[in-house]
């Protein structure tokens, strides 16, 4: 789902910002490789602790609210939905910024209650690159994705 859906390239790009072109290609690559492997863990560990903690099949419910174009080209769009978690009794808004690729709609945000997870790698990634450098950026996520990796092993959990 990840690869067919998300375009990490992008939340990459836009999270890195003024990092980005300074980055060679090669680090570039490694850095999109590097997010994808964390969002890959996070989520198969995030999929695996909510269905431990479900009584039932079906854990939240999603409401389809709408769309809108971004841009004037109608290559940028948010998609806007609202999710209804069953357990806590919540709901929880969950919008979607995509781009156009081809033929295909890629998303590259995600917004969860008005918080952007792109805005908020931005300004995580910024801060540690400015006041350390890139190559600290690079040895905190790593250590992080062993740390995720550790804790799927741990909870026997398979694939991550």
């Amino acid at each position: 789902i990840l690869h067919g859906t998300f375009d990490i390239k992008e939340l990459s790009r836009l999270a890195l910002e003024k990092h980005w072109l300074p980055r060679t290609f090669t680090q570039r690559q490694g850095f999109v490789d590097l997010m994808t492997e964390l969002l890959e863990n996070k989520a198969i560990l995030s999929k695996e602790q909510g269905q431990k903690k479900a009584k039932t099949q079906r854990v939240y419910s999603i409401r389809y609210l709408g769309d809108k174009y971004l841009n004037k080209k109608k290559t940028r769009a948010i998609a806007r939905t609202r999710v209804y978690v069953k357990s806590e009794d919540i709901n929880v808004n969950l919008d979607y910024k995509l781009r156009k690729v081809g033929n295909d709609w890629n998303i590259y945000d995600v917004i969860l209650d008005g918080a952007s997870l792109v805005d908020n790698y931005r300004y995580q990634f910024d801060r540690i690159i400015t006041k350390h450098n890139y190559a600290e950026l690079i040895d905190r996520m790593e250590k992080k994705l062993n740390e995720i990796k550790q804790e799927s092993s741990e909870n026997g959990i398979e694939g991550a």
